[in-house]
């Protein structure tokens, strides 16, 4: 098809090829991680084919450019070696151009957030797709000239609010400079969204990490001191347990806080980022991978191990949206407290090996429950297993092909009010339940009717007989 006569189509044909894209350009796809573990062989790249001269000229003056974003693929040169033909002429493409102008229309929610990128000491706008593969970047004033300026829809007064300072994409060693380049520029509120990661589960971990003796890693064990007054969570070394009970608080908060001794809770990068959330007067989303930030930066029954670390309550207010991915379990430290996020309306979680919802506190203005890629999911206890009377009828749901059952408020009108007067009260404001690819549900699912009706609850590729009870 000839690209003049496609640009030609009305804005919304695009919008659906460009959806369906996925924000991939390219015919490069590397394996999913779940392919590379369950494969039984392995294709192995042929080293001894020679390279061409032009290819030569890629590795030698490309390469080192992008390597901190496309080494991660090195497992397959071939694969490098087509993102750097592509990376000469793939951000001047008509198609690609066009797609990030109708981005910028739909405020980001076409094909994704763009990412600040730290590239040759500069701040520019970057695409990632979802599997993490750098599409195209542009400077500022590219991005101003190109995409915002020939927005195809004639919206005048769109701001810019799908920009974010993802911690993976910036090398560890070069945050602090990162963050007063964007003080400097006065680039601080065009932050809309700040993603932490930590080195341990940064796949583009670029500097170097301390080893640790496997020995001694095999011995730590985690001390939780739940005293007021200590308020710590040190990793001791397994000999510190047989320390006398005597030994001064004092000493022993020393001695757990000490870099000797114990482990810091996350990297310095997180610490200097944090200092810099206040400058950010446009935040409105965080997001964070991993145990260790979600309880010492979210979760408010987590851990104590805040002394200067914490995020200020200001700034707290200030934040509409989190999303939490590749947690182990959501309630390690008893409570997941999220009362603290007063303004909190949206709350995502993803990749979670066991969550227990009857053990979460959300605060009152959250509207929006987003719940994806579980192992087990614990429903909340609206009311007994043994309810099965006060249901009239079980039908299959064409939408999601799960069984459900749905309540009769004729057949025992006190029980009826009861539970629902009990599953509004724990609801509280959330009116968009979204519940997808689940591994197993231990319980039963209890919902408003009307909010299922009304398709503000849905559920995708749950397990097979999933019950569902509507009231």
């Amino acid at each position: 098809m000839d690209i003049q006569d496609f640009l030609k189509l009305p804005y919304n044909i695009r919008t659906q090829v460009y959806f369906h894209l996925n924000g991939t350009f390219t015919n490069i796809q590397p394996p999913a991680i779940a392919d590379l573990y369950d494969s039984k062989s392995i294709d192995l790249f042929d080293a001894t084919k020679k390279k061409t001269v032009l290819e030569r000229n890629y590795l030698d003056k490309l390469y080192p450019t992008f390597a901190p974003f496309i080494d991660i693929f090195e497992y397959n040169p071939q694969i490098v070696l087509e993102w750097l033909k592509y990376s000469l002429w793939l951000r001047y493409d008509a198609i690609v151009l066009d797609c990030l102008r109708l981005n910028h229309s739909y405020e980001g929610s076409l094909i994704g957030w763009l990412d600040w990128l730290d590239l040759r000491s500069d701040l520019n706008l970057a695409y990632f797709n979802s599997k993490g593969v750098l599409q195209t970047w542009y400077s500022q004033l590219e991005y101003s000239n190109w995409i915002i300026a020939r927005e195809p829809l004639d919206i005048t007064d769109l701001e810019v609010s799908y920009l974010r300072l993802n911690m993976e994409y910036i090398r560890p060693s070069r945050i602090s400079r990162v963050l007063e380049s964007f003080e400097k520029k006065k680039l601080l509120n065009d932050i809309y969204e700040v993603r932490f990661e930590t080195e341990a589960d940064n796949p583009h971990n670029y500097d170097s990490i301390i080893p640790i003796n496997p020995e001694e890693q095999a011995d730590l064990q985690i001390t939780d001191t739940t005293d007021t007054n200590q308020g710590l969570l040190s990793f001791d070394n397994g000999a510190g347990a047989s320390d006398d009970d005597g030994e001064s608080r004092k000493k022993r908060k020393k001695k757990s806080s000490s870099p000797d001794n114990g482990l810091v809770l996350y990297d310095a990068g997180v610490s200097e980022v944090i200092g810099y959330l206040k400058k950010m007067k446009k935040l409105m989303k965080l997001s964070t991978r991993g145990d260790v930030l979600y309880d010492s930066l979210i979760n408010g029954h987590g851990l104590r191990d805040r002394r200067n670390n914490a995020i200020n309550y200001l700034v707290k207010r200030k934040i509409q949206d989190i999303t939490l991915t590749r947690l182990t379990d959501l309630t390690n430290y008893g409570f997941s407290d999220l009362t603290k996020w007063d303004n909190l309306r949206k709350l995502s979680l993803i990749n979670v090996s066991k969550c227990d919802m009857n053990m979460v506190i959300l605060p009152k203005s959250c509207q929006t429950l987003q719940l994806r890629n579980i192992a087990n999911l614990t429903w909340f206890n609206i009311c007994e297993d043994d309810v099965g009377d006060m249901a009239i009828s079980s039908t299959i749901d064409e939408r999601s092909e799960i069984s459900y059952s749905v309540s009769h408020l004729k057949h025992d009108a006190r029980k009826y009010y009861q539970h629902r007067a009990k599953l509004w009260k724990i609801l509280g404001s959330l009116n968009r339940i979204t519940i997808s690819h689940v591994e197993e549900i231990t319980n039963k699912v209890v919902i408003p009717k009307t909010l299922y009706d009304d398709y503000r609850i849905r559920l995708f590729s749950c397990p097979k007989g999933t019950r569902i009870l509507c009231i």
